[in-house]
């Protein structure tokens, strides 16, 4: 996803929703809004509801230029989108959950990167561990026939999905502000340290 693709988003938009475009073009540089569209793309996120999109960075933008701190946001606008495309059903969400003790690893190891965003800094040992364990919980949702969708807290699930992205292919975290109320959740396996398992 290009610039000029970017640029051929907004405006195919244009014409109907000339004050979000306008917004958007006075906070945002085009690569910026190009980052977060290529986030969510990287995740499987589709991209079709522009308007919610800029809409959402419009808002966040006066805060933050974080492309990592802005793509959880527009995810959390899409979460009936990106929740509902895991349901089954009867509206039951079957879910891989970790650990609180790993998630504090998790959250104890980010730390910003100028280039990569946010990233696990963890050492070989650990980094080994929790990857296993994750992997582990992935493979028995795996036999027993479901997706496997991680649920985790917010505020480490873009990393837990780049832990997962170099073991897997296209791995599903969803945070939970991201399941709305209406959505019965069904934890299938937990994600363990290993001497817990």
């Amino acid at each position: 996803l290009g610039r000029e693709e970017v640029q051929k988003l907004i405006n195919n938009i244009k014409n109907d929703y000339p004050a979000v475009v306008k917004e958007i073009e006075e906070k945002m540089k085009l690569g910026e809004m190009q980052k977060v569209l290529q986030n969510l793309l990287r995740e499987r996120v589709s991209i079709r509801n522009m308007v919610t999109i800029l809409e959402t960075l419009a808002t966040y933008a006066e805060y933050t230029r974080d492309p990592g701190v802005l793509t959880e946001y527009v995810r959390a606008a899409l979460s009936r989108q990106i929740a509902g495309s895991y349901l089954a059903e009867d509206n039951v969400l079957s879910v891989i959950t970790v650990d609180p003790e790993i998630e504090g690893v998790i959250r104890d190891s980010i730390h910003e990167d100028p280039v990569e965003g946010r990233i696990a800094g963890m050492d070989p040992d650990t980094h080994s561990i929790i990857v296993g364990s994750l992997l582990d919980a992935y493979q028995r949702a795996s036999k027993m026939g479901y997706t496997p969708v991680f649920l985790v807290s917010p505020q480490i699930r873009s990393v837990t999905f780049t832990l997962l992205e170099r073991e897997v292919q296209a791995p599903v975290v969803l945070a939970y502000n991201e399941i709305s109320r209406n959505v019965k959740v069904n934890v299938v396996v937990s994600a363990l340290v290993p001497n817990a398992a």
